[in-house]
């Protein structure tokens, strides 16, 4: 629905949608055979769409006209039925007269939109790749290597930006401080910022004996890619708020809420007849990776201004943590019973902060994630060409052998650890409330789980 409001505040209307947006997306690939045992390949293209069309649609359901919230939270709620806030709110003389009204709160509540020069996400990469068949003298014949390498720069992401929010001062550390606008206007817009590269290498060799065909391979790969928002929310606000940040209307780019910096593979299988020509496969594979980022932030309530309520960066715990350079810094004080020690004992430890600046987003990591997994097959002939294939699988066998191991620790999303609560007296920090950051088990990656499976092959 049109609302007058928006578009007397910025010029253009709130209903832009995907209409009339297209893409054009060249590439071009190749492969050289250099000789008998290389291949070299490589391409460059422009690559778009899988965006969601969430992003499209919060732009029908939030337009400041049709729509309000009422809710109730804690112990008002008790499962079953509908909260009587709720109740009374559905039979209030407002919607009844809603259409007369002009719609909630008179047409002029808070807004997504789409920006009139908003382009399809698309990104340009570039990959260049070698294969090669190469002897290793006392490691063997015949081991099958690759290389790849994977570039990549943005060239349109989708991000918000709130259009009614302005800067109206300088916090301690420099980020800025901004109003409070209300209604919000939260925009669908595009960045040219970000950027990656992945490289991956892989080696990978049959070794045939007289006690069966054992396979070895072994892989790795690195990561580095930057972003200014990762995208990952369904609502226009928690997309906005969600990821951690000293100033949320900026364009900076960090460290991709999807990367993993580091990932190792290795796989063993062994496989032979033992009776008949009934074939045994048992594999074991290794899994390991560095752990998901997350960020270092403070708890604000009104500090830093920003929309008011759990809209903001407020209910999030989103802005980033200003790191001290030590107990006498002049951007930072210390309510009364704060555990100092604990607190510079903790960020001085974590290799991740900078003292003196402010934490980046995604600058720190949890701790590795190494898994085993076990797998194993039996045939058994029936008749002719008929068999039976009996399969047995463990998944996180270290997780079995021991309760400590295959575990995968991280923080929830949005991936902020708050560790101060922060306000701002006299032109300096207060600190207070020091809480070590904690991550938590995921469950269902962190246990050992058995299948047993059999299989009719004809």
């Amino acid at each position: 629905m049109l609302n007058d409001n928006f578009v007397e505040r910025h010029g253009y209307t709130n209903q832009n949608n995907y209409d009339g947006l297209d893409l054009f997306e060249p590439r071009f690939g190749a492969n050289y055979t250099y000789d008998d045992d290389t291949i070299i390949r490589g391409g460059i293209g422009l690559f778009g769409g899988g965006a969601p069309n969430v992003w499209l649609s919060n732009s029908y359901g939030n337009d400041g006209v049709r729509k309000t919230f009422a809710g109730c939270f804690g112990g008002c709620f008790d499962g079953k039925s509908t909260p009587q806030e709720v109740q009374d709110f559905l039979a209030a003389q407002e919607v009844q007269d809603f259409l007369a009204a002009g719609g909630f709160s008179g047409g002029n509540s808070d807004t997504n939109s789409i920006d009139p020069n908003f382009e399809i996400p698309s990104t340009w990469k570039l990959n260049l790749g070698i294969e090669r068949r190469q002897d290793l003298g006392m490691l063997g014949e015949n081991w099958q290597l690759s290389a790849d390498v994977l570039f990549s720069k943005v060239k349109d992401a989708a991000i918000y930006r709130e259009l009614n929010m302005i800067p109206v001062k300088i916090a301690p550390d420099g980020r800025p401080i901004y109003d409070s606008p209300a209604p919000f206007d939260l925009s669908l817009t595009n960045t040219n910022e970000g950027e990656g590269q992945v490289w991956s290498f892989n080696a990978d060799k049959n070794f045939y004996t007289d006690y069966g065909n054992f396979n070895f391979s072994m892989g790795y790969t690195y990561q580095d890619i930057t972003e200014v928002n990762p995208g990952n929310a369904f609502v226009a606000f928690e997309g906005y708020s969600m990821p951690a940040n000293s100033d949320f209307q900026a364009e900076t780019v960090f460290n991709s809420e999807f990367e993993v910096r580091h990932i190792i593979a290795a796989n063993l299988t062994w496989s032979y007849e033992l009776f008949g020509d009934n074939l045994t496969t048992v594999a074991l594979m290794y899994n390991g990776r560095e752990g998901r980022h997350y960020s270092h932030t403070m708890r604000s309530a009104g500090t830093f201004g920003g929309f008011a309520d759990f809209a903001s960066w407020d209910g999030y715990n989103s802005q980033s943590l200003y790191v001290p350079n030590g107990e006498n810094d002049p951007l930072v004080t210390y309510a009364d019973g704060f555990d100092k020690d604990g607190f510079f004992d903790y960020i001085n430890g974590a290799g991740c902060l900078s003292a003196g600046t402010i934490s980046r987003r995604h600058a720190c990591t949890s701790s590795w994630i190494n898994r085993f997994d076990l797998h194993m097959a039996q045939e058994i002939k029936i008749s002719g060409e008929q068999k039976l294939e009996i399969t047995f699988d463990i998944e996180n066998v270290g997780n079995l052998l021991n309760d400590d191991w295959g575990r995968a620790d991280s923080y929830v999303q949005p991936f902020n650890a708050p560790v101060v609560d922060v306000s701002i007296v006299d032109g300096q920090y207060v600190y207070d409330n020091f809480t070590q950051p904690t991550p938590t088990v995921a469950k269902i990656p962190s246990v050992w789980k058995a299948q047993f499976g059999i299989r009719y092959k004809f």
